[in-house]
């Protein structure tokens, strides 16, 4: 019995012994990148060639040989943000497919919110300030209309005249 209990130790000893050693001298052991890998690290850049590409979908050379270089990179262990530094140290921010959101270039992020914002309040503002106006205007066709109810016997009399007048005119004509 004395023996199985020893054996039992040693046994998770053992395998406490390699866990340790997996743990501390596994994590240095680079696995090759993979295409899933390099294809969303290139996600991020435009191929410098001129192409004007997405780096992740350019079939020249130039853009081959950039994914070989983001591979290299992500063999050697380096992490996404690792190697975009590396990348825009080496090839400037007009490799990066989109600004950076900082400093300067965050106006490059914030202008076009800006801009639709007060967009949308100068439509705001045109829209109220004609229904303002169709206000006014409707208040005064409701005064002409209410004046116009208070003509006089005379002056109805005298516009029915006008328009007798006006019938026997337009019957005399041939049309």
């Amino acid at each position: 019995m004395r023996l199985i209990s020893q054996y039992k130790k040693m046994t998770v000893a053992f395998a406490t012994l390699i866990s340790l050693f997996v743990l501390v001298f596994g994590s240095h052991i680079a696995l090759a990148a993979t295409p899933g890998q390099i294809r969303d690290v290139a996600g991020e850049f435009i191929c410098n060639c001129g192409c004007n590409k997405m780096l992740d979908v350019c079939d020249m050379s130039c853009g081959k040989n950039l994914r070989k270089k983001i591979a290299e990179k992500i063999d050697a262990g380096l992490d996404k943000k690792k190697i975009m530094n590396y990348m825009e140290n080496n090839f400037g921010q007009q490799i990066l497919a989109a600004p950076k959101k900082e400093g300067f270039h965050l106006t490059a992020w914030l202008t076009p919110f800006a801009l639709g914002a007060m967009g949308l309040g100068l439509v705001y503002w045109v829209i109220f300030s004609w229904a303002k106006i169709g206000r006014k205007n409707e208040a005064a066709l409701a005064s002409m209309n209410s004046d116009s109810k208070k003509r006089t016997k005379k002056e109805i009399e005298e516009d029915e005249k006008y328009q007798k007048t006006l019938d026997e005119e337009l019957d005399k004509i041939d049309w």
